[in-house]
């Protein structure tokens, strides 16, 4: 099957030259523009929070109330937090640091999983509004809610006891923290631009950027097919919801390596279709007609 895809995947690089290289061209400005400026600083600054120890601090502030609500310990609150304001793949990076660093459990990394998969608010109140042409402050108040109803759905409970937030990982000196957190945040950002070209070139030469696929692949596309196809402010801003609560396979595709070692890539896109979903239906009840 993936050798297959991939010799369909060059054949059409083969045929439409033109189009790959637009879309290769489109992907990178997008990148350069928007994502690298928005989630760099997100994404490093979670990573310095894991490296310099911060975020185990912080955890231990919020066993208590982390233990009450979600029977997790608190950095797995904390990663929730996170995953909040920065957005995806930023969260799903912070769930799997903790897991590797055993600070979460398999079992709690996929509850927290379960809550954590979000879209950044800064991209729902800004690209997302304005397609929309609205406030996308109730898209914004429909994908958080959808994310905490798809958590409580999907979480498990766990047999073992709530462990509290580890104190004997030993954080880094500051110099090396601030050094890792900007290699994992280089890093990053060069594998979601490459998945963004990926897809966007996929999108163009496969389907001929058809708005049902670019629904379905590449977030930001999507959005923008989506807008323009409907004249009902309702169903946009509710397909738009949909949309970013969902992902795309390419946002999926960026954030599945870093939980791939605590959940089934089934079971993490049946989640995020669940939360599409649900924050699609709350979107539209939410939205005035």
């Amino acid at each position: 099957m993936v050798v297959l895809f991939g010799i369909i995947y060059l054949l059409l690089l083969l045929v439409f030259p033109e189009k790959a290289s637009d879309a290769s061209a489109d992907a990178l400005t997008l990148w350069a523009g928007s994502v690298v400026p928005s989630l760099l600083p997100n994404y490093c600054a979670s990573m310095l929070m894991i490296q310099s120890g911060a975020i185990f601090t912080l955890g231990k502030a919020l066993n208590r109330p982390a233990k009450k609500l979600l029977g997790l310990p608190g950095c797995g609150l904390c990663a929730i937090l996170i995953s909040y304001t920065c957005g995806f793949p930023t969260g799903a990076a912070v769930i799997g640091e903790l897991n590797k660093s055993k600070a979460l459990t398999n079992a709690q990394s996929r509850n927290v999983c379960s809550f954590a998969s979000c879209c950044s608010p800064g991209f729902i109140l800004g690209a997302c509004a304005s397609f929309a042409k609205t406030s996308g402050y109730i898209m914004l108040f429909c994908h958080l809610l959808g994310a905490v109803i798809c958590g409580y759905l999907f979480k498990t409970r766990l047999t073992d006891s709530v462990t509290e937030t580890p104190s004997d990982i030993k954080p880094l000196p500051f110099t090396q923290a601030i050094s890792i957190s900007l290699s994992k945040g280089g890093s990053a950002m060069v594998s979601i631009g490459a998945s963004m070209v990926f897809f966007t070139v996929l999108l163009s030469t496969a389907f001929s950027n058809s708005p049902v696929a670019s629904f379905f692949i590449e977030m930001t596309v999507g959005c923008r097919a989506v807008s323009l196809m409907f004249s009902s402010k309702k169903l946009t801003c509710a397909l738009i919801c949909a949309c970013v609560s969902f992902g795309g396979l390419c946002i999926y595709m960026q954030s599945e390596p870093s939980l791939s070692s605590f959940i089934s890539p089934v079971r993490y896109l049946f989640q995020k279709i669940v939360h599409g979903l649900i924050s699609g239906i709350l979107c539209f009840l939410f939205t005035a007609g």
